[in-house]
């Protein structure tokens, strides 16, 4: 899940090509944010991708990364879709000073 920030935090996938400057938002990016396909954060949207093909090698569309911060603050909330024994769960908590 995301958060609004006011600046930059973009989720950017660099290895994606393709002409974004021509989004309306592009002067809004940070940086780091102009350089590939890129998500600008926004509360409550989730950011669901595969990171393998259909036959089962690496997809390396998929390599993404975070922009820093530039103003405002960031809670993270990750949600990893794996099979788990719940049990290896057990004992495991997470706390962040963030309200989502």
């Amino acid at each position: 899940m995301m958060t609004d920030v006011e600046k930059g935090d973009e989720t950017v996938f660099p290895n994606v090509e393709g002409n974004f400057s021509t989004v309306w938002w592009w002067n809004e990016l940070s940086e780091c944010g102009k350089k590939g396909l890129v998500v600008k954060p926004k509360t409550g949207d989730a950011l669901p991708f595969r990171s393998m093909t259909p036959n089962a090698t690496l997809d390396h569309s998929s390599l993404h990364g975070g922009c820093l911060v530039i103003k405002g603050d960031k809670c993270p909330t990750f949600v990893v879709s794996v099979i788990l024994d719940s049990a290896s769960l057990s004992g495991v908590k997470r706390k962040f000073d963030c309200e989502l």
